[in-house]
């Protein structure tokens, strides 16, 4: 059962590399158009 769920585990792993590496898109996106923002704002 331990191995069963190891190879699950192991299935799972590149959806979960696909959604971090699309948060991280996302979290640098959101910092992006704040720090343009921010820029904007002093001007």
């Amino acid at each position: 059962m331990v191995v069963h769920f190891r190879d699950r585990g192991r299935s799972a792993h590149p959806f979960r590399g696909l959604s971090m590496n699309n948060i991280i898109y996302i979290v640098g996106l959101i910092v992006v158009v704040l720090a343009i923002l921010s820029f904007l704002g002093l001007r």
